[in-house]
């Protein structure tokens, strides 16, 4: 696209702004293409990494990666973490957590590329609804009851 071709830009800091530098990748701040071209990223490495049945959710930049085992578990996500970055996207291994279900309090370890542990959580929003380790609705319930009365 001309649009994107050649661009340059400037950042503005607290001490003034910096010399002008090409954009070699990425898309105007803003532009309505954006999430139109991550979904498709997206779903291209989805199903390139597909083994049989989808085992993963995708929302946004939202993802979640289900596994069986631990060891599935860590294989997947390293596999997930390269290819992404693969393609140009990076990974926030610090927002990025891991939550063992119907299995009592187990601490597992699931590491990302650079050997950096991922923190393990009790319960995690997705889409809105809070999940739990324990499994059921009740922590979804009792989060959207909560809600109800801080309104």
């Amino acid at each position: 696209m001309a649009t994107y071709q050649e661009s340059t830009t400037k950042v503005r800091t607290v001490h003034g702004r910096t010399e002008s530098f090409q954009i070699e990748v990425g898309l105007h701040q803003g532009s309505g293409l954006s999430p139109f071209l991550f979904a498709i990223v997206l779903d291209t490495i989805s199903a390139e990494m597909r083994e049989g049945l989808p085992k993963e959710l995708l929302f946004a930049d939202d993802l979640a990666v289900i596994a069986e085992t631990e060891q599935d578990l860590q294989r997947r996500w390293i596999i997930w973490q390269k290819t992404m970055e693969a393609k140009g996207l990076k990974v926030n291994t610090g927002k990025t957590e891991v939550m063992v279900s119907g299995k009592g309090d187990e601490r597992i370890v699931i590491r990302d590329k650079e050997g950096e542990t991922l923190n393990q959580v009790q319960k995690f929003k997705y889409l809105g609804l809070m999940l739990g380790e324990k499994g059921g609705s009740m922590l979804a319930v009792r989060a959207r009851v909560k809600a109800a009365w801080e309104k």
